[in-house]
């Protein structure tokens, strides 16, 4: 553990894959499939299942935790993840196996995001903790942005084989970082001691007054910001082209999501977190409810990814604080 840790924004790189995996299923599948005309009911049932491991994959770390180095199965998870990615590129003729390949790449994606975040944090100081979940955001926003611009332009002009390479390698990208850095043993307890504890400690947890009204605030903002997960397919019913869209949520959501992150320790230094994620939740949802209200136009189409990402990048980074 004498290892030299490198700067805030440099761990930061470590939420890429994140980012990548969700430019995928959020962004570039949908397109590729709403091309195929494929309904937008099973689009968004598509989207909706890849997101179910992002709420679900808290639950293996305890299980893990007591054999293996969080290193080691961050490295595991994100790697299968990666490859995932690629399965789920080169298979959108087929809505079946997308499912699969998405479920899988989330899922993979989402423990070892797990395993980097409890890692990470115990090599900084308590009080950077709320730079890391800016940049863990900024890497997040950036990476899904840049790969939201690139994806089906470059299977467009290549193949579904090539794209799906090079999307899997972006996201394998950060393992490169993880290998360099030092990590604490595994859990020295049995399985089911591990997962005692773990059962007593969310228990205990649960029980608290202030736990379950943070549990509520952080339902607000997650309700307010669904849309920013079905824009990618929603193109065609603004009158928007695949260019465009592609333009709109890969530079738009990364200049917008940018701005939102780091402007958050500003506002951190006048605003309780909990308080000022939920003014940003209450934000989101006016906004979604003026794009109600427009004309279903590009510009139209054009205000509701910048201004929803902005937002959205805004709660992430103080809820990574919260967190």
């Amino acid at each position: 553990m004498s290892r030299t840790i490198p700067p805030i924004w440099v761990l930061g790189l470590g939420y890429a894959p994140v980012g990548v995996t969700g430019a995928v299923t959020l962004v570039s599948i949908p397109q590729l499939l709403a091309a195929q005309h494929v309904s937008e009911p099973t689009i968004a049932s598509l989207t909706a299942l890849a997101l179910v491991p992002t709420f679900l994959a808290f639950i293996f770390g305890p299980l893990l935790d007591w054999r293996f180095r969080r290193k080691s199965y961050a490295i595991g998870f994100t790697a299968a993840g990666a490859a995932c990615v690629v399965g789920a590129l080169v298979t959108t003729t087929n809505p079946t196996l997308v499912a699969v390949f998405e479920f899988a790449a989330m899922m993979g994606i989402s423990i070892g995001n797990g395993a980097m975040g409890g890692w990470f944090s115990s090599l900084i100081k308590e009080e950077d903790a709320g730079r890391l979940g800016a940049w863990f955001t900024v890497a997040n926003v950036g990476s899904l942005g840049v790969c939201a611009l690139l994806t089906v332009s470059l299977i467009r002009a290549t193949s579904p084989l090539i794209g799906g390479l090079v999307l899997g390698f972006l996201a394998a990208a950060p393992l490169l970082l993880f290998f360099l850095l030092p990590c604490k043993p595994a859990d020295g307890r049995l399985a089911h001691e591990s997962l005692l504890a773990f059962a007593r400690d969310v228990t205990r947890i649960v029980r608290a007054p202030t736990v379950l009204w943070t549990l509520l605030l952080l339902l607000s903002p997650a309700a307010s910001f669904a849309l920013t997960n079905i824009l990618g397919g929603l193109g065609r019913d603004f009158s928007t082209s695949e260019q465009a869209v592609s333009l709109l949520l890969g530079v738009g959501s990364v200049i917008a999501g940018v701005i939102g992150s780091l402007i958050v320790p500003k506002l951190e230094m006048r605003f309780h977190p909990f308080w000022l994620y939920l003014a940003i939740g209450a934000i989101g949802a006016g906004l979604t409810l003026v794009t109600l209200v427009l004309p279903r136009q590009p510009g139209a189409f054009a205000f509701a990814v910048l201004s929803e990402n902005m937002a959205q990048a805004a709660a992430f980074s103080v809820c990574n604080a919260i967190i």
